[in-house]
């Protein structure tokens, strides 16, 4: 099967799997289903660039694997988002459209800078500017994810398990996305280091 027949599938029954937590009411199966899935959406990305590490690929295919798996984390953040706040919780969160714009366009960044990566390799030609740029703005992205961790966990109005406040399942998909995002990240990093060793 494609693996963008997969992504699609996966993306799909993770936004509903969210959307039905979201419906439930219960923060505390909501904080479970996020953490799972974007934990699982990380895991996918080191296991599928370490399989290509394995095989030998060039650092180039390795950077656009990792953003690749990084835009999809983008995606299913910016997803649930917009099915949540745009059709099941209407009119309660009037901030959503602004987060959703934010997390779309990091999903497109993503995955154009994958592909371009990707079609520099079917080329025969890497890159190495293009690679140290995105190793720059993987530096960038895990700062700001540790400091999303760093204000939600020291904002008092942001509780995860109280539904109290109409940003909560936001709250839920943000601190999910940024520890995914943030492990995604730090993991990349730590590879290319070792690699150009």
């Amino acid at each position: 099967m494609n693996s963008q027949i997969i992504w699609i599938i996966i993306l799909t029954v993770s936004v509903c799997a969210i959307i039905l937590s979201a419906a439930i009411g219960d923060p505390a199966v909501l904080m479970f289903m996020t953490g799972t899935i974007s934990l699982g959406l990380a895991m996918v990305g080191i296991r599928d660039h370490r399989h290509l590490e394995a095989g030998g690929a060039t650092r180039g295919l390795l950077s656009a694997s990792i953003a690749r798996h990084m835009g999809l984390i983008w995606a299913w953040g910016g997803l649930c988002l917009l099915v949540c706040y745009g059709l099941l919780l209407q009119k309660t969160w009037h901030e959503w459209p602004v987060f959703f714009g934010g997390f779309a366009a990091a999903a497109v960044a993503c995955l154009l800078y994958a592909s371009a990566l990707t079609r520099d390799e079917h080329l025969g030609r890497q890159d190495e500017a293009m690679i140290n740029l995105g190793r720059y703005l993987t530096i960038a992205q895990l700062l700001g994810m540790l400091a999303t961790l760093i204000g939600i966990g020291i904002d008092p109005d942001k509780r995860l398990l109280s539904t109290l406040r109409p940003d909560w399942v936001a709250n839920n998909i943000f601190v999910a996305g940024a520890v995914a995002l943030t492990a995604l990240s730090a993991y990349a990093l730590l590879r290319d280091k070792r690699s150009n060793a």
